[in-house]
């Protein structure tokens, strides 16, 4: 889900498993950079971050996983 509000824009998802979750926030990601660039948009990917929400143990085996955008590492 993409929420819109003025100049930003949040995706909210979820997974059962932490390698599904970081796959679906990748492709995402990828396509609203795609989305943003044929509509003419820019994205300062030095200025997007993301979050994640969870239990100690579930956000313990996020760590080594990697949410890019445009190839670009976020953090």
């Amino acid at each position: 889900e993409a929420v819109l509000f003025a100049d930003d824009t949040t995706i909210v998802t979820n997974a059962l498993n932490c390698d599904t979750l970081v796959t679906n926030i990748n492709e995402d990601l990828q396509n609203l950079f795609d989305w943003f660039t044929r509509n003419k948009l820019t994205v300062n990917t030095n200025k997007s971050n993301f979050s994640f929400f969870g239990s100690k143990l579930q956000l313990d085996k996020l760590e080594r996983l990697a949410v890019r955008m445009n190839d670009v590492q976020l953090e």
